[in-house]
């Protein structure tokens, strides 16, 4: 049984009917590669620390994964990551590799979105052990 407290460390940011710029749902693409399947879906929402996937397309809990988030100009993101949860309405993944240049798109892309850009800033701030692989 749970209290009903978000344990969630970093603000997730809905991706799906965002109107922004930068990304926008109707022309924003996340790619999911793995051993056995790749497959294009939408993405529901996005942290720092991972993407849950809407799709009917699955791979099991605990796969490893690469992720790649684009949009009309080009490819923004591109990790490595592990399925964390799968359920009806998709999977979440969680991040556990990115580059640096990953590390910035992600960044600037959840903080963009965010209702709360400086909540963002210092979650990442007050984080030591996230950030870009070297």
């Amino acid at each position: 049984m749970t209290d009903g407290t978000n344990r969630r460390q970093f603000t997730r940011v809905e991706l799906e009917g965002v109107d922004a710029a930068l990304i926008s749902a109707p022309s924003t693409v996340v790619t999911v590669i793995s051993d056995e399947i790749e497959f294009s879906s939408n993405v529901a929402d996005i942290s720092m620390k991972g993407v849950f996937i809407r799709s009917g397309q699955l791979i099991p809990a605990g796969s490893k994964c690469r992720v790649r988030l684009s949009n009309d100009s080009g490819l923004l993101i591109d990790v490595e990551g592990e399925v964390c949860r799968v359920d009806a309405d998709g999977m979440a993944v969680e991040f556990t590799s990115l580059e640096v240049d990953d590390y910035q798109h992600l960044q600037r892309l959840v903080q963009y979105n965010a209702a709360d850009a400086d909540r963002v800033a210092e979650e990442i701030e007050g984080s030591p052990g996230i950030g870009p692989s070297r």
